[in-house]
């Protein structure tokens, strides 16, 4: 079965740290790969599963490459309070056209 799995829209997958969603989405791609099955996992950039039935699509940047990138700034004082809010808004949108673009789903996960 071709199984869509969209995680986190800012965090990577699997988290660094604490994370529930990330966690949760890094598990079932990780058990339903060695179950057989194909799995798309839509998270944004910095994310990984270690499993050859198991893809990365990414849907654009993580909060965490964003912040590497502006050095000791996070982006909410480079942009204002609303950034994460942003950022999550354009990842979901990428997410959506993406899957658009897959016409072999079966299922997809959120």
């Amino acid at each position: 079965m071709n199984i869509a799995i969209i995680g986190s829209l800012l965090t990577p997958v699997p988290p660094s740290g604490q994370g529930s969603v990330e966690l949760l989405a890094y598990y079932q791609a990780l058990i339903m790969a060695r179950d057989g099955h194909d799995i798309s996992l839509f998270v944004p950039s910095d994310s990984h599963v270690p499993h050859d039935r198991g893809r990365i699509i990414e849907t654009g940047s993580s909060v965490a490459s964003f912040t590497r990138s502006v050095a000791t700034n996070s982006p909410e004082e480079v942009y204002g309070a609303a950034y994460n809010a942003r950022l999550r808004q354009v990842n979901l949108s990428n997410t959506l056209e993406l899957l658009k673009k897959i016409s072999a789903i079966d299922v997809i996960l959120n």
